[in-house]
């Protein structure tokens, strides 16, 4: 089943769109104005959808995934501009399946989920990531792992958060 989210409810819907996919699994690919599509990327870790705002007017939609980076776990992966549509298409069990964003340039976004949301992947290569900066000492991967339990909760905090 596909659904159009209406304009005026698009901060709403992201919040929960985002809070219900955290961590899941998603390739995003681009249609062009010529119909030409080009996978930008596959198999990332879904941390969220955010809205950026010129006043009033929604300018920019960005996905972000995670990052092994502990400085930066949350990464800008792909910007629409002047987004004008969203359809959201749900699999037979109701779980969100693919997000398509239409641009009013013609070009079109498209966000397909799999799998369940999974966390754990990605504390673990920011852990790893952390480890590495230490200079791969042993004898701290407990701390590690706690230090980027944290990191990873403080960012999906702040996009959930976030003002979309």
């Amino acid at each position: 089943m596909v659904k159009e989210i209406t304009k005026n409810s698009w901060p709403k819907f992201f919040r929960t769109f985002n809070s219900a996919n955290l961590y899941r699994v998603a390739d995003i690919s681009i249609i062009d104005k010529n119909e030409s599509t080009n996978k930008v990327a596959s198999s990332l870790t879904f941390l969220g959808l955010g809205l950026e705002k010129k006043g009033r007017l929604i300018d920019t939609l960005r996905f972000f995934a995670g990052s092994w980076n502990p400085e930066k776990p949350a990464e800008a992966i792909l910007a629409v501009r002047q987004p004008s549509k969203i359809f959201v298409e749900k699999d037979d069990r109701g779980f969100d399946r693919t997000v398509r964003i239409q641009a009013k340039d013609g070009t079109e976004a498209i966000m397909e989920l799999c799998g369940e949301s999974r966390p754990e992947p990605l504390v673990e290569k920011v852990a790893y990531s952390i480890y590495e900066r230490r200079g791969r000492a042993d004898g701290n991967d407990m701390g590690d792992w706690l230090q980027a339990e944290k990191i990873v909760r403080d960012t999906e905090e702040s996009l959930i958060r976030s003002e979309n």
